[in-house]
C-alpha cells in the first residue's frame, strides 16, 4: 500500500537548520490503524502533508521515496497525484473548518453521493439529516461538527487509506467515541488502512494496531500497541509513557 523510504525534508530557505523530517522509513499495511504520537513541532503534520506531495515544492526540498503501490509519489505529475488523492487517499486535517471553501455551502462537497447514502453516514456520526446541514456555510459549523462532516465525506469516498491529523483535538468524549467506532469499522473492510497523528495517547492506545513516536523530525519504529509499555530503550518514548501513566 504505502511505503516511505529514507525520506528527508528541509526548508529550502534555511537548509542549515535541522531537517523537518529526517531519514524516515515505514510501511502501512492493509487492515490496520497506525498512530504517530508526538508533541507540537515534532514534524508530524509535515510528514502527513508530504505523503501525497501536498507540501509546496518551492518551499520544501525532498529526497527519498514515498511509494503508493509501485509509484513514487514524488515523481508523479499533478494529474496523476490528483487521481490518487481523489480515489485512494483521503485526508482529514486538524483545521476542519479551514479545509472548506468559506463561500460554498456544504452541499457542494457531497454532490456525487445520494441523499440516502449521506444520511446513513451522517447517522453513524451523530449528525443531523443531510437536508438540514447541506445549506450551511463552514462558518456556521462548530469545530467538532466540521470534523465529523469531513470524516463523513472521506468515508463516502471509500478510499484505501485514510489519514487524519489530530482527529480528536476539537471533539468532546462522545464525538471522539464516534470517530473511534467509525475508524474501526472502516479498517474492518478489505484493503483499508488508517494513519493518524495525535498527542492524545489514550485515544491512540485504544484505537491503534501499531504506534510510533516522533521527535524532532525522527520517527521510531511502529510498535504493536499492546507492547508499548515494554519499550525500555528510548528515553523520549519512556517520558511520554511515564507522563501518560500519571494521568491515568
Amino acid at each position: 500500500m504505502l511505503r516511505v523510504e529514507n525520506l528527508n525534508i528541509v526548508l529550502k530557505k534555511d537548509q542549515k537548520s535541522p531537517k523537518l523530517v529526517s531519514n524516515l522509513s515505514f510501511q502501512i499495511e492493509e487492515g490496520k490503524i497506525y498512530s504517530i504520537i508526538g508533541k507540537n513541532g515534532s514534524g508530524k503534520s509535515t510528514l502527513l502533508k508530504s505523503l501525497t506531495n501536498l507540501l509546496n515544492p518551492k518551499e520544501f526540498e525532498f529526497n527519498g521515496k514515498i511509494k503508493w503501490n509501485s509509484s513514487n509519489l514524488l515523481d508523479l505529475n499533478c494529474k496523476e497525484l490528483l487521481q490518487i488523492r481523489r480515489n485512494d487517499v483521503k485526508y482529514i486535517f486538524q483545521d476542519a473548518i479551514g479545509c472548506f471553501d468559506p463561500i460554498k455551502k456544504i452541499e457542494y462537497y457531497f454532490k456525487k453521493f445520494t441523499d440516502k447514502k449521506i444520511d446513513e453516514c451522517f447517522a453513524k456520526l451523530d449528525l443531523d439529516k443531510y437536508d438540514t446541514i447541506k445549506n450551511l456555510y463552514p462558518n456556521q459549523l462548530s469545530n467538532g461538527m466540521a470534523q465529523r462532516i469531513s470524516l463523513a465525506l472521506a468515508l463516502l469516498s471509500n478510499p484505501k487509506l485514510l489519514i487524519l491529523d489530530e482527529p480528536t483535538s476539537a471533539l468532546d468524549f462522545l464525538s471522539a467515541k464516534l470517530i473511534f467506532e467509525n475508524l474501526k469499522s472502516f479498517v474492518s473492510k478489505k484493503d483499508k488502512s488508517v494513519l493518524l497523528v495525535t498527542q492524545d495517547f489514550s485515544f491512540a492506545e485504544k484505537i491503534s494496531d501499531k504506534i510510533a513516536f516522533m521527535n524532532e523530525g525522527c520517527l521510531s519504529e511502529f510498535y504493536p500497541a499492546e507492547k508499548i509499555y515494554d519499550i525500555k530503550t528510548d528515553k523520549y518514548i519512556g517520558s511520554i509513557i511515564a507522563a501518560y501513566r500519571k494521568l491515568k
